[in-house]
């Protein structure tokens, strides 16, 4: 998937004017590796599993697999879950376990969910890519992530508009196929399907399956992007300005992002980081929310990620309603949470890093449902 990915990042550069990020600074894309190494020393709050990275992180489909995990808070029974299967494991400390992948389980090309469970914990999923032969269909992304049923969504990707596609949910229920189009790149030209979401739909992995083999998608969220709300306003600790302003971290697109202004950071430590940077939605209304999604951005080369974050469900005045730290998986950074519980009266968002990469370190997308 890093051709698939590289090409994604030139749909959007080619579109931003020529502008420049900044190159990573003391916790820039250098940094990134040592930052791996240094969660083997740290769970979570709580003391559960976090996951650093996947050796393999890709592999191709099909094909038996030993997977490496490291890590953090692998207990004594650590076992790992792919695609929400147990599969065997190995332990070989707290800080790393191995997993035997059965070929059957990467059949279909594509991305597959990774976590560690380990007494009553669980990591959240670091993605692990099976890449697709020749001529298979090959996804970069949709477009949106998300949507209730009536909604239009674009398949972007290769192979896919060539004749007749399978478009699944997570728990197999079909979706008809529509308009078929094409995304002219500076470096390739990316062929896009629409559906629509029918009634029923479950959130989960999106399946794309043609004549000759099937795809994988990334998690697709079906519900009302509460963000989307007429009236919303984001607010943010900076932004970094150009095409990485505080209306892009909302506006449900995966191919924009927020940036911070330099500064706004935390991990490098003064006096390259002056303030944690933090991100808020208000709603016009309170709203109950019952999930939360956060991508990372996909319009830059790698460091400048947020590993940790802090949500809060704030009330009437700011009271706090819920709050909770969580790890962000590699390699997309991309967490969806289910609330323990229902949460009403929600009159704001807000998230704050804990821990990332580089001097402006920010996101994608937040999704709230």
């Amino acid at each position: 998937m890093k051709v698939l990915a590289s090409v994604m990042l030139a749909v959007v550069v080619a579109g931003c004017g020529g502008e420049d990020h900044p190159a990573p600074g003391p916790g820039g894309a250098d940094a990134a590796d040592g930052r791996a190494a240094d969660a083997a020393g740290e769970g979570d709050a709580a003391g559960g599993p976090v996951i650093a990275a996947l050796d393999p992180p890709d592999a191709p489909r099909g094909a038996d697999l030993r997977l490496t995990i490291t890590g953090a808070g692998f207990g004594p029974e650590a076992a790992v879950l792919f695609d929400g299967q147990r599969v065997a494991t190995t332990r070989q400390s707290a800080a790393e376990v191995v997993a035997q992948i059965a070929a059957n389980l990467v059949a279909d090309a594509g991305f597959h969910d990774v976590l560690v469970e380990s007494g009553s914990q669980r990591s959240a999923a670091a993605t692990f890519s099976a890449t697709a032969p020749m001529g298979w269909p090959d996804v970069v992304g949709l477009k949106p992530d998300n949507g209730a049923p009536g909604d239009t969504v674009q398949v972007v990707g290769f192979n896919i508009s060539g004749g007749p596609l399978t478009i699944k949910d997570a728990g197999g229920r079909r979706a008809m196929g529509g308009a078929i189009g094409m995304v002219n790149t500076s470096s390739a030209v990316l062929e896009s399907v629409a559906f629509t979401v029918p009634a029923g739909w479950q959130s989960g992995p999106v399946t794309i399956t043609s004549a000759v083999g099937g795809f994988r998608a990334k998690p697709f969220n079906v519900g009302r992007n509460l963000t989307r709300l007429p009236g919303v306003t984001p607010t943010a600790s900076s932004e970094y300005g150009g095409t990485w302003t505080i209306a892009y971290g909302v506006d449900n697109d995966l191919l924009t992002s927020w940036f911070p202004a330099s500064g706004d950071c935390v991990s490098a430590g003064p006096p390259t980081c002056a303030k944690a940077p933090w991100y808020m939605v208000t709603f016009p209304a309170p709203q109950t929310l019952t999930r939360l999604a956060l991508r990372g951005y996909r319009d830059y080369t790698a460091g400048y990620a947020l590993l940790r974050v802090r949500f809060e469900l704030l009330g009437d005045h700011g009271a706090p309603l819920w709050s909770g730290s969580y790890d962000l998986p590699p390699p997309d950074r991309d967490l969806d949470l289910t609330l323990p519980a229902p949460v009403a009266a929600v009159s704001a968002v807000r998230l704050t890093s804990e821990k990332d990469q580089s001097e402006d370190p920010g996101f994608g997308e937040l999704e709230l449902f």
